[in-house]
């Protein structure tokens, strides 16, 4: 496996579940041949950011992927924000808003909003823009 540097392309990071537990600075190092040292000085001189903190943000990222899902609409955010790979309610809330400016329920409810609120100008033959 190439060495990582700060010029590996984000192709490296990809297929990487950051989601499935567990989910650990020296497991993902192994996974990509490098030391663990090593991937966390790539991690904060590339990203600005600390491990947890990238694995956080993929996991938010999943999470608002499943929550724009259609297919899990019905679905609970909690139950959703664990299979993405938060251990708690508080964990899951407080690195979503820290991420997104939202709750994960308010970031559903404005979703939902905007998709309504398009459908029904799009309905109405209207501009979709907001005055």
């Amino acid at each position: 496996m190439t060495p990582l540097t700060k010029k590996t392309p984000s192709k490296a990071w990809s297929g990487l579940n950051f989601w499935k537990l567990p989910c650990t600075l020296s497991g993902l190092a192994r996974r990509l041949g490098v030391p663990s040292h090593h991937l966390s000085q790539v991690l904060n001189d590339r990203f600005g950011k600390s491990f947890h903190d990238v694995v956080n943000l993929a996991r938010v990222e999943e999470l608002k992927r499943r929550l724009l899902d259609r297919d899990l609409s019905a679905e609970k955010i909690l139950a959703l924000g664990m299979d993405c790979g938060f251990s708690s309610k508080s964990t899951l809330n407080a690195n979503f808003k820290k991420h997104t400016g939202l709750t994960p329920s308010q970031f559903r409810d404005q979703v939902v909003r905007t998709a309504l609120r398009a459908a029904d100008e799009g309905g109405r033959g209207g501009d979709a823009t907001p005055p």
